[in-house]
């Protein structure tokens, strides 16, 4: 059996490529359409003794259970007319275990053939990438060194100069990287206002509003500063934020629920700067949704910083940038960067769901291991840098050709 794959503007084009060069004999297995444009699975020279044999096993299983009458005399006319209505009476018969059994073998072999002609279809593409755009293809095996997920690799590659007078080529696709990263400098510590810290459970929040209170009582009077707590949920959470607020000389209220929180706020009016710390929820936790209801109800006018955990995995932390979207987080927090064992998943979401990152968290020293992000852009991609060097060195080249092939594999 002789398969090929077939891309044409239209479907009319594509039978013709198909009766070209296959023949009128050419078999359609699939149609669907692409990017690229029309795609269609043809073959020639395929056995039709699986067809044939799988069609009769169908006909057996449908046709009707023959009716053996007794050995009566019956009339000439009613036995002409009996055999023509039990014919004609439908009789659903179930197929035979393992009546199929054929054509699930056909298409799982079919699927196969196909992946392994997808998969050489991907290795030619990252093959003819090398060739005609060398340093690109250096920024996207560096960048997946890094352990950036592949579309915002591809995002950053497609900046890519065709050359570069760059003495070492080799700091380009970091060059490209800290270019990227949407760092800004944030001013809650310095002109107030109301924050709150929001994100999964465990992330660092009531640390991080610790660190922020103090980062402000630096260079302002605590008597301005006041902190919130949110979190009823958790044992011991506002106990923590009390022995905060009790060392750092502010004020600390707790509120439960929306109205609640509103009062709360409503009294604090006189501040210069509120810091809410909130519960922590998990992106699929059913009571997640409540709670940013009683953020968005009481707390309507808030800045929400969103708390990402630097060691967390890739799609955990998409889930958490997604769930809590609906807050329209002004930044995000990247916290215990000193237990990450890679950057990549981290700064892939900033990139891809366009969070800007305000700060940094290295440590649990209060204030001493909070740093504003936009002084720290080289800083965090030498961390990111050094800590792939604990990573072998080993480049998977079947992965770098599926992610960046252009071909996509399909069940």
């Amino acid at each position: 059996m002789k398969i090929k794959r077939y891309i044409a503007a239209s479907m009319r084009l594509a039978l013709a490529e198909v009766r070209q060069e296959q023949g009128p004999e050419a078999v359609i297995l699939s149609s669907r359409r692409t990017e690229e444009g029309i795609e269609v699975i043809a073959a020639v020279d395929y056995d039709e003794t699986l067809i044939a044999d799988t069609g009769r096993r169908r006909e057996a299983a449908a046709a009707p259970t023959p009716v053996v009458a007794e050995p009566v005399a019956p009339k000439p006319a009613a036995a002409a007319v009996r055999p023509v209505r039990e014919a004609a009476r439908p009789v659903v018969v179930p197929p035979p275990p393992g009546a199929d059994l054929s054509y699930q073998d056909m298409r799982r072999e079919l699927q196969d053939m196909r992946r392994l002609l997808e998969g050489g279809l991907a290795n030619l593409a990252w093959s003819g990438t090398r060739a005609a755009e060398p340093l690109k293809a250096r920024v996207l095996e560096e960048l997946t060194a890094l352990d950036i997920t592949p579309d915002v690799a591809m995002k950053i590659a497609a900046s890519t100069p065709r050359d570069t007078r760059f003495a070492d080529p080799a700091r380009i696709p970091l060059a490209l990287l800290a270019k990227s990263l949407p760092l800004i400098e944030d001013t809650t510590c310095l002109r107030g206002g109301v924050a709150a810290v929001v994100g999964p459970t465990g992330v660092g929040k009531t640390t991080t509003i610790a660190k922020l209170a103090a980062r402000w009582c630096v260079s302002n009077a605590a008597d301005d500063l006041a902190l919130v707590s949110t979190d009823g949920f958790r044992i011991g959470a506002r106990e923590q934020l009390r022995t905060y607020a009790r060392i750092l000389g502010v004020p600390m209220h707790a509120a439960d629920g929306a109205a609640d929180l509103a009062r709360v706020l409503e009294r604090l009016r006189g501040k210069k700067l509120v810091l809410i710390d909130t519960a922590g929820f998990g992106p699929r936790d059913p009571g997640l949704a409540e709670q940013l209801e009683v953020l968005k109800t009481g707390a309507a006018h808030a800045r929400y910083f969103l708390a990402l955990p630097a060691q967390g995995e890739a799609h955990a932390l998409r889930e958490a940038a997604t769930a809590f979207a609906g807050l329209a987080p002004a930044a995000c927090i990247l916290t215990k960067i000193d237990e990450a064992a890679s950057l990549g998943a981290a700064l892939s979401t900033a990139v891809r769901h366009g969070l800007p990152i305000a700060y940094l968290c290295n440590g649990q020293r209060v204030p001493e291991d909070l740093h504003a992000a936009h002084r720290r852009r080289i800083w965090l991609v030498k961390v990111a840098s050094c800590l792939k060097q604990n990573v072998s060195p080993h480049r998977d080249e079947s992965s770098l050709a599926r992610h960046f092939g252009g071909v996509q594999h399909h069940a």
